[in-house]
């Protein structure tokens, strides 16, 4: 994906080529490929999924095959082939590992569905919406209050971990110090 994706807002009229990427909520696919198909009618629809794919999505997109963990350099050589008009993601705080999936093809924009299958396409001013779709913020916040709220919760994270670590570190050295004095001792004596 060019940075010119990031800038480009979705046509789904004129689209030719529309890719969707499902990670989780099987129960929303059919729903999910109904509402693209709704908003892109001539496009072709292919669909990748980090599950196997129920027989019935078969019959709902032209092309649908696994994108799975262990499967996904050779499935992202072949999608780099083509070139999509809109790369689509059903986005949830499980599907995070899908959202990479776009950096690595050549698409012309990107748009990220929610589980209520409303969409909004990811650009340079989605990171509040962003945030609050991958749980980092509530949904009933304004823009500051959501960069607000998810740096806090990144900063506590950061500082907990930090400590923990600071915790793991010092308890370590005096359990190897102690040891080391013990050993020490015991050479004395003996």
């Amino acid at each position: 994906m060019g940075p010119g994706a990031l800038l480009r807002r979705p046509h789904w009229d004129s689209a030719r080529r529309v890719l969707v990427l499902a990670g989780h909520r099987p129960d929303l696919l059919a729903d999910l490929l109904a509402r693209v198909r709704e908003l892109a009618p001539r496009a072709r629809v292919d669909l990748r999924l980090a599950f196997d794919p129920p027989a019935a999505a078969m019959a709902l997109a032209e092309s649908v095959a696994s994108l799975r963990l262990e499967e996904r350099e050779p499935a992202l050589a072949h999608l780099r082939e083509t070139r999509f008009d809109i790369v689509a993601v059903l986005a949830g705080h499980r599907a995070a590992a899908l959202l990479l999936v776009p950096l690595h093809l050549d698409a012309r924009s990107v748009v990220l569905f929610d589980e209520g299958l409303g969409w909004f396409a990811l650009n340079l001013g989605c990171g509040p919406r962003l945030l609050r779709q991958l749980g980092w913020a509530p949904w009933d916040t304004g823009p500051i209050a959501t960069l607000s709220i998810a740096a806090v919760r990144l900063a506590r994270s950061f500082l907990v971990g930090t400590l923990a670590a600071v915790w793991l570190v010092g308890s370590t050295t005096r359990i190897r110090v102690r040891g080391r004095a013990r050993q020490a001792l015991r050479a004395l004596r003996g």
